[in-house]
């Protein structure tokens, strides 16, 4: 395909469908599997709980996390449902403003700068594992809030009970990966 011709493509074109008909033109097929796809980040905000209730065990078994007191940990798991508070008392006046799904790339964004600072930074420092949770509970509230309204959209409320399945899956699923990775 010439270079050209795909810059000039139309949002129907690429993907086969426009935001204005998404309930109309979508096949059931096309539904359930954006659906799946938008529902990945509750399975993020799993990774973040089962992250959390491993860390008691990771301070009493490796040196990585030995200079932090208990209090501090009791302070770096209880950031991220901190953060989901904080981002979701406002989140409903933004909503209406930027829309779902910029707030949802906003959300990944968001989750990816707190796992870089997880991995980049030292395991001991607290202030960067407190604000690194507090950052990732943020992009988590925004997930939690934004994404059962944009998965109803694309559905239709039709798909209702299917929509709350799959983001609890999701989110279970999320968890129990954390868990299957051991202590890394």
């Amino acid at each position: 395909m010439n270079h050209k011709k795909l810059i000039s493509l139309s949002q129907r074109e690429i993907i086969g469908f426009d935001d204005e008909y998404i309930n109309i033109n979508i096949t059931k097929l096309k539904k359930y599997f954006y659906c799946l796809l938008a529902s990945l980040g509750y399975m993020l905000a799993g990774f973040f709980v089962g992250w959390s209730s491993k860390l008691l065990i990771l301070h009493e078994r490796s040196t990585e996390f030995n200079n932090l007191s208990r209090c501090q940990i009791s302070w770096v798991v209880s950031a991220f449902p901190l953060g989901i508070v904080i981002i979701s008392m406002g989140l409903s006046k933004i909503y209406y403003y930027i829309g779902p799904k910029l707030l949802l790339m906003l959300a990944s964004m968001i989750i990816m700068i707190s796992w870089i600072l997880n991995m980049f930074f030292d395991g001991n420092n607290f202030n960067i594992l407190f604000s690194s949770r507090l950052i990732g509970g943020c992009g988590s509230g925004i997930i939690f809030v934004i994404m059962p309204i944009y998965m109803k959209e694309i559905g239709g409320s039709q798909y209702k009970t299917l929509i709350v399945d799959l983001l609890t899956t999701q989110f279970g699923l999320g968890i129990c990966i954390q868990y299957l990775m051991g202590e890394s």
